[in-house]
């Protein structure tokens, strides 16, 4: 992988880092509703901005990158956002919830 794909790659991780801080502090301070807002625009701007145009510059440099995404990764794209659903809209908060989504990330991960 190119020196240049990689820090395209690592632009948003970098970019969105103070956004997770925020809203980290905001969930640890019991604003959850803040900190979900912060936490969904962050994922929206990656979603519909950032995957695309790293899409377009692999497609500039000549390299194979699309978005297809494999029986896998579809898989865990519908169980993650399941988890979300499910943990989310109860409208209760503790910390079994938050080991879920850890949890959940790891085994994404």
């Amino acid at each position: 992988m190119s020196r240049y794909l990689r820090s395209t790659v690592a632009a948003p991780i970098v970019g969105n880092a103070a956004e997770l801080v925020s809203s980290i502090l905001f969930a640890s301070r019991k604003q959850t509703d803040l900190a979900f807002a912060v936490s969904i625009g962050s994922a929206i701007q990656i979603a519909l901005f950032v995957t695309p145009l790293v899409v377009l510059i692999a497609w500039g440099i000549d390299r194979d990158m699309s978005l297809q995404f494999t029986a896998f990764e579809s898989v865990a794209l519908a169980v993650s956002s399941v988890l979300f659903l499910m943990l989310v809209f109860d409208n209760r908060c503790s910390m079994v919830k938050g080991v879920c989504f850890c949890a959940g990330y790891a085994i994404m991960t």
